[in-house]
């Protein structure tokens, strides 16, 4: 599991990763819940859960689960949640 915790509304970073994950032609969109800011991604077998939980109006926190062994897909996946965090600039 990884956690970031950005000065960004979380309205926002939900749709910015939504909109990452759709320009990636490496991964699928699994699902998709606006409302609990969730999505889940995959990339071949491996599944990754990205969370957006806001911390109050302004701030959120960022949460991504991935596959429990250390491996390239969480390596991507770290590198997935630092282009979000990029964006958010």
């Amino acid at each position: 599991m990884a956690a970031v915790v950005l000065d960004v509304p979380a309205a926002r970073v939900y749709a910015k990763a939504v909109q990452l994950a759709r320009a990636n032609p490496a991964v699928r969109v699994v699902s998709e819940d606006a409302a609990q800011r969730r999505l889940v991604i995959a990339e071949g077998n491996d599944q990754v859960t990205l969370g957006v939980q806001d911390l109050s109006g302004k701030v959120s926190q960022v949460t991504v689960l991935g596959p429990g062994e250390p491996d390239m897909a969480t390596s991507r996946t770290v590198e997935a949640v630092l282009r979000v965090c990029k964006e958010m600039k």
